[in-house]
């Protein structure tokens, strides 16, 4: 019975990935079969474990621009504010809020393996 619910729990994860034209970064990254491009992450108020913070844009346009102003930010100290987000970037971290003002923080050096991928995606999008 174990192995079956085991088998039954590793269908529902490969059928919900599939969902996706493109997943990365452990799934916090992804485009979506009916073409969002969607962010994720742990809100960093952690309220609770479950408490997810999104940024989704559904025109090829915006999520471009939005790609270049997070990599705008990784390499220049800067704030861009937009509807949509703010990211606020020093010599150390970046702080991507979205309109809701959730938010995540990183450490800038750790970010180019993100970058690519936030490139990568874009290819994804119609």
């Amino acid at each position: 019975m174990k192995n079956v619910l085991l088998s039954f729990a590793v269908l529902i994860s490969f059928s919900s990935f599939s969902q996706d034209k493109y997943n990365a970064l452990s799934g916090y990254l992804r485009v979506t079969k009916d073409n969002v491009y969607q962010m994720s992450w742990q809100n960093n108020d952690y309220k609770q474990i479950t408490d997810m913070a999104y940024l989704n844009f559904t025109n090829k346009a915006d999520a471009v621009e939005f790609v270049n102003d997070y990599k705008d930010c990784v390499e220049n100290v800067k704030t861009i504010e937009k509807p949509l987000y703010t990211i606020i970037s020093t010599k150390k971290h970046l702080t991507l809020f979205n309109a809701d003002k959730q938010f995540q923080q990183s450490v800038k050096k750790y970010l180019k393996n993100g970058l690519a991928a936030m490139e990568e995606a874009l290819n994804y999008m119609e």
